[in-house]
């Protein structure tokens, strides 16, 4: 599928858009930003679509840490577990085709969660510590569980400070090839990616192996694709995919906000994508404040792309 054009696309659970009177309005009024996506036919321009985001947690009673969506409170008493559970049904239903991922978030501990009882005494084997392959299969195991309950397509990670460098770099390659072994041994189809600004611990081996693309966070002002593709990390160029970035560039007009000039325009991306020799485009996001914008952008580089 890497090899396939693609033009792809976050969405941020955690924030309703526009604000009418100062508060959100909810998930089904029409104004919402989850409602023009829909109305717009905006999921037709879209191949793969990144909900943002997971968290890592030790259910109580368990050694090995699991998935999760993240918290939030949304209008109608709604939870990111809600929208997740809406989009995906909506989304597929406007663009049968659409591929609906879930991205893990960047928090302190998302992923040092994982080795946490690392070394420390295994109950199911007495006698024994807990290793780091038990506890990177066991959470492996997790994210397959997770995306089939909730019919989802595949695991993206967010990869930026904090906690691109709290794994060692072997501990980032088990965990790459432990969850595409379980993502494997289920027999579906999923799609693993990674969505980097920087490289810090990654492996570029075990991604070279196991990941399909890299969704480079371009628009970060510091992340560079010779950055990935050089040593230690010699990523192979065709897994790099360009990272556009259509939120609000801070200047406004005086128009309508959610249709603020955006950060880059769809010309402008897809210009970066072609002299970059891109094959994927992804896009940072499509619910902000600026989501007249961002939606429109998402058409227009969709059209530029697939032609």
């Amino acid at each position: 599928m890497a090899n396939d054009k693609m033009v792809n696309a976050w969405l941020f659970l955690n924030e309703d858009e526009p604000k009418v009177n100062g508060k959100p309005v909810a998930y089904s009024n029409p104004l919402s930003c989850f409602q023009t996506l829909i109305s717009n036919n905006v999921y037709q321009s879209v191949d793969v679509l990144f909900l943002c985001f997971l968290t890592t947690v030790i259910p109580e009673g368990s050694q090995y840490a699991t998935i999760e969506i993240g918290q939030g409170s949304h209008p109608d008493n709604k939870t990111n577990a809600d929208y997740m559970a809406m989009i995906n049904a909506d989304s597929r239903a406007n663009n049968p085709d659409i591929k609906v991922c879930v991205t893990m978030g960047y928090n302190g501990g998302t992923y040092s969660r994982i080795f946490q009882n690392s070394g420390k005494p295994n109950p199911n084997n007495p006698g024994s510590n807990i290793t780091d392959t038990d506890c990177a299969s066991a959470f492996a195991v997790g994210v397959v569980e997770y995306l089939k309950a909730n019919n989802l397509d595949g695991l993206d990670l967010d990869w930026e400070s904090p906690v691109d460098s709290e794994l060692t770099t072997d501990r980032v390659g088990l965990l790459i090839s432990e969850i595409r072994a379980a993502m494997n041994a289920s027999g579906d189809n999923y799609l693993f990616t990674v969505s980097p600004a920087s490289p810090g611990t990654l492996d570029g081996d075990a991604v070279n192996k196991h990941i399909d693309f890299l969704n480079l966070q371009l628009y970060s002002g510091f992340t560079f694709p010779s950055d990935y593709t050089s040593a230690p990390y010699n990523i192979e160029q065709s897994l790099l995919a360009y990272g556009a970035k259509f939120e609000n560039n801070g200047q406004g007009t005086n128009g309508d906000p959610t249709y603020w000039a955006g950060y880059q325009t769809a010309q402008n991306a897809y210009d970066g994508y072609q002299s970059g020799g891109y094959k994927i485009a992804t896009q940072w996001r499509l619910n902000s404040e600026n989501f007249g914008t961002e939606q429109n952008s998402q058409v227009e580089l969709y059209k530029l792309i697939k032609g």
